[in-house]
């Protein structure tokens, strides 16, 4: 199989293959559902117009499409770049941990002389609060991180449990509106720390959190499959300065363009949600030195003023959440390709995927997307500019 070859007809082993023209991913995700075989025949047609059918065989296999990312964005700067797609944990007797994973990518980028860190919680819309606080303890030396209320409504703070850091250079986090809850948390702390340069567009304003758990408590296995689950709100948390981020978000130090901006993707959009609250805030939250934040906004906003793929990324907002406008046009944003760095994997990596043709071609894909990514471009001159103005807002 090859990028481009086109789904013809597909049929589990034993059974009539059925054509699968036209159909849409729902629909041929349901008839990958509808059978327990191990084999399948898919027939593509090829870039030259021939047929071919070949067999596939089920098999487990790791999801890199949620794991952690480390790249190199090699410019006039060397910068490291993570993205996080959400904050997976060790559940059911797993391994997977994210602040592991994190660290284990700041080490690998460490190893290649980075000036400074991109962190990308874009699109990530949260998982475990646990994971949010180590994750923080990698950037903050110790100290209260947030403060937490459950049903007896008596705050509680939670602390960075281990002292010292992995990673303690510049930084900048990168959010938008579809980052909610922990990915808030981490943004918030990372905040009102001064640990980072929080850039983007607010997020989604989710302050709570919720365990998951049967509908039918009493009876078997069986029954909950019968009955299905429901997720209940069981704490709200709140930043070490005694603010919510519940319905107003994180609002980032310098904003930008947000493609989906008309369409209130908040949670205060919801009829149902939990109105935002205050706590007393710690006392022993002692914030590092302020990052010149007045200086690095004033250029990035003539940057963006100046820059055509921005100016596209809000007439599109404009169009999308103009209800007056029935048939959306077809949103094509062919950004162009970066100027300011190349994007390339770590030595690590590299060896990694000289190995295995297949992720390899995935990475390449990423590569050639952090290469257009004006978001993550942005990010980078602004990271250029903190590394060069050390002079803090008085």
């Amino acid at each position: 199989l090859n990028k481009g070859d086109v789904l013809v007809k597909m049929g589990w082993e034993g059974s009539d293959a059925v054509s699968i023209e036209g159909s849409g991913p729902e629909e041929i995700s349901e008839l990958l559902d509808q059978s327990n075989s191990t084999h399948l025949n898919l027939t593509v047609r090829k870039a030259n117009g021939t047929e071919k059918t070949v067999s596939l065989n089920k098999e487990k296999i790791k999801n890199e499409e949620n794991a952690v990312k480390g790249f190199i964005l090699k410019g006039e700067n060397r910068i490291g770049y993570i993205y996080l797609p959400d904050f997976y944990t060790a559940y059911n007797g797993s391994t997977g941990s994210c602040a592991n994973d994190v660290a284990k990518e700041i080490v690998k980028l460490k190893k290649e002389n980075i000036e400074g860190l991109i962190l990308d919680l874009r699109f990530n819309g949260g998982g475990s609060l646990q994971e949010a606080l180590d994750m923080a303890g990698i950037f903050i030396d110790d100290g209260p991180l947030c403060i937490i209320r459950g049903k007896n409504g008596k705050p509680v703070t939670l602390k960075d449990a281990n002292k010292g850091t992995i990673y303690d250079g510049p930084m900048t986090l990168l959010v938008n509106s579809q980052s909610a809850s922990a990915s808030e948390l981490l943004s918030a702390v990372m905040q009102d720390y001064n640990r980072a340069v929080i850039l983007g567009c607010t997020t989604y304003g989710k302050g709570t959190a919720q365990v998951i758990m049967p509908v039918d408590t009493t009876g078997s296995t069986n029954n909950v499959q019968e009955f299905g689950y429901v997720k209940v709100t069981t704490s709200k948390f709140y930043r070490v300065n005694g603010k919510t981020t519940q319905n107003t978000g994180v609002v980032p130090d310098i904003v930008f363009p947000d493609l989906f901006d008309g369409l209130h993707y908040h949670e205060s959009a919801s009829a149902s949600a939990l109105l935002a609250d205050t706590v007393k805030r710690n006392g022993y939250y002692k914030p590092l030195p302020a990052l010149p934040l007045s200086g690095l906004a004033a250029k990035s906003k003539l940057r963006i003023a100046g820059n055509k793929d921005f100016q596209s990324i809000r007439l599109f907002s404009r169009i999308l959440g103009d209800s007056s406008i029935k048939v959306k046009p077809d949103l094509d944003l062919k950004l162009l390709k970066s100027a300011k760095y190349e994007a390339m994997s770590n030595a690590f990596d590299k060896n990694m995927l000289s190995a295995d043709p297949y992720y390899s071609e995935a990475n390449n894909g990423w590569i050639e997307k952090l290469d257009r990514d004006v978001y993550i471009e942005e990010s980078y001159n602004i990271l250029h500019d903190l590394i060069f103005q050390k002079i803090p807002d008085q």
